[in-house]
């Protein structure tokens, strides 16, 4: 039994044409049909006109937005970017890499101590876990089942800004990598939205 695959029933806005407003001809036909009477035809044509006039600047509109396409070039213009990046802080000499540090004020705020953690288990400066204050923090209402410590982001904001400052190149190649990890997510969500070419491929394949 052969099969077949099914083609995809969504049609974009650019694949349209462009609506314009009924000729006279053609409205006296549509009046005729529908036993519209003389004294309403020209409110008809008007409300027909609104109508297509709403409706054509809609798609032009739409026609202006990106498609899926151009989305997907610059999502991988972005992330040849984030690699790119990546790349050239690996290539710093000494004196970039000094001057560097001054990065850590601006990006050590941003950054999880879990995440540092993490990403550097074997750092002796990533941040640790910290046990819960003894006063003026709310304490779990069950028992901890496995550590008393957590990693609580108000109490460690000069580790991580000492982490990033004794490893601001590696800190930032490391957030680097993790973006790069998410825009590979992002352009793989791309394909997968219905209409999109590798949703197309995917089922042929799993239909061949």
């Amino acid at each position: 039994m052969s099969k077949t695959s099914k083609k995809s029933n969504v049609i974009r806005v650019d694949e349209l044409t462009i609506p314009k407003k009924i000729a006279s001809r053609d409205l006296a036909v549509l009046c005729d049909t529908f036993h519209i009477s003389s004294s309403h035809r020209r409110d008809a044509k008007s409300r027909l006109d609104e109508l297509v006039t709403e409706f054509a600047n809609w798609m032009t509109s739409e026609r202006q937005n990106p498609g899926r396409g151009s989305d997907r070039g610059r999502l991988e213009k972005a992330l040849g970017h984030v690699r790119q990046a990546a790349a050239a802080l690996e290539r710093l000499g000494p004196s970039g890499r000094l001057a560097f540090k001054a990065i850590a004020s601006f990006v050590a705020p941003m950054l999880a101590a879990q995440w540092m953690s993490f990403s550097f288990p074997d750092d002796d400066y990533a941040p640790q876990r910290s046990p819960l204050p003894s006063e003026g923090w709310r304490q779990p209402l069950r028992p901890p089942m496995r550590s008393s410590e957590y990693f609580i982001e108000e109490l460690s904001s000069e580790a991580r800004f000492q982490f990033v400052s004794h490893r601001a190149v590696q800190t930032a190649a490391a957030a680097f990598k993790t973006i790069e990890t998410g825009f590979v997510g992002v352009l793989q969500a791309l394909d997968r939205q219905p209409g999109s070419r590798g949703v197309e491929s995917r089922s042929r394949t799993a239909t061949s």
